[in-house]
């Protein structure tokens, strides 16, 4: 299991489609299911606020912000179950 690799006064500009000048105290980049329970368990042992971030769309983020960021970079789906009709993924 490799470490989490936590970025520290993370430019977020390039990452809202606005392109809004933002900081983020904290942010890890999410891969993995792993990652995110691995991530929020780090928020909580040093009492962060988080904010789950995806393509950055419709979303107005403050000049500063004092959270872990969690920027989902998880790529493509999994199916897990196929019932009739009805697909599963992860």
């Amino acid at each position: 299991m490799s470490e989490l690799q936590v970025r520290q006064q993370v430019d977020l500009s390039q990452l809202n489609t606005l392109g809004l000048p933002s900081r983020a105290s904290h942010c890890i980049d999410i891969q993995n299911e792993q990652d995110l329970e691995r991530a929020l368990q780090w928020a909580g042992d040093r009492g962060h606020n988080t904010l789950v971030l995806g393509e950055g769309s419709n979303l107005v983020l403050p000049r500063e912000l004092d959270a872990l960021v969690l920027h989902m970079a998880i790529n493509g789906l999994a199916i897990t179950e196929a019932q009739r009709g009805q697909v599963e993924v992860a």
